[in-house]
């Protein structure tokens, strides 16, 4: 297991916390954002494996992992990670996100182009459907999450190691530490990222090469195939990859599959 090295980055409304390699600065940056309630360690398993050939990033959105809380929008959340790029001298880099994470990271290269290279978006909470332009749909979507997130704290860390592996048996035993760790850390006012945006409007703005990784509705996938055919005729310079027996959490659940479509596609993109 590889040692990761904590550091803290101050951005404009926040200080974000991250995880790197510091015999890596000469290779590719490559930077994980993880989904809702997750935090950068989240990542470690996938992070681990391309370590050899890259300047791996782990970090932890803000209102997540060992970053500072406060008051944050998803938009907020995308001028954090910009102006960290900015302050570590990455750009241009590769962003790997993960639901809430992926929705991140394509605003982020649609916003901004110059700092990304490439993007990998898996299952990104995109939906045929999205939520009514209303302060009431807006505060009941708010709401859920922030109950979801006050049911996690309320667990001890037995009771949330059992719900863990109640909810995903299909896992590896290497995925729960990180998972359980990242829950007890989650501060409540993470719910304010989670915003359903107009992807319809976005994808077509996003320019660099982009893989999207999706998964089985059968299996808790939020993308369909219907979604991803219409991602792929607005989005020409994206590629899909279905990975099958795999639900939200692609890499998770069918890692060795995962991993093949990410190399792949880092190594030819």
């Amino acid at each position: 297991m590889i040692s990761w090295t904590h550091y803290d980055q101050p951005v404009a409304h926040a200080t974000l916390h991250f995880y790197r390699r510091a015999t890596n600065r000469s290779k590719p940056p490559l930077v994980f954002c993880h989904g809702f309630s997750d935090n950068g360690l989240c990542f470690r398993r996938v992070a681990e494996a391309l370590a050899p050939n890259y300047d791996v990033i782990l970090v932890d959105t803000r209102n997540h992992g060992q970053s500072s809380s406060g008051e944050a929008t998803a938009d907020d959340l995308v001028e954090d990670l910009a102006e960290f790029v900015e302050a570590l001298g990455l750009a241009p880099a590769t962003f790997i996100g993960h639901s809430m994470g992926a929705g991140i990271v394509a605003l982020l290269a649609s916003r901004y182009p110059k700092s990304v290279r490439r993007i990998v978006l898996e299952d990104p909470a995109w939906f045929d459907t999205p939520l009514k332009n209303s302060t009431h749909s807006s505060e009941k979507h708010l709401a859920a999450a922030q109950k979801h997130l006050k049911d996690l704290a309320a667990l001890t860390e037995k009771q949330l190691m059992a719900l863990g592996r109640q909810l995903h048996p299909d896992w590896s035993e290497i995925e729960f530490p990180d998972w359980l760790t990242a829950k007890q850390q989650v501060h409540i006012m993470a719910a304010g990222g989670l915003e359903r945006a107009n992807w319809r409007e976005l994808v077509p703005t996003i320019t660099c090469p982009a893989l999207l990784l999706y998964g089985d509705k059968e299996a808790g996938a939020l993308l369909t195939p219907s979604i991803v055919e219409e991602i792929l005729n607005l989005a020409p310079q994206t590629i899909a990859a279905h990975v099958p027996g795999a639900g939200h959490n692609i890499r998770r659940e069918q890692f060795d599959r995962y991993l093949g479509c990410l190399t792949q596609f880092l190594e030819h993109a």
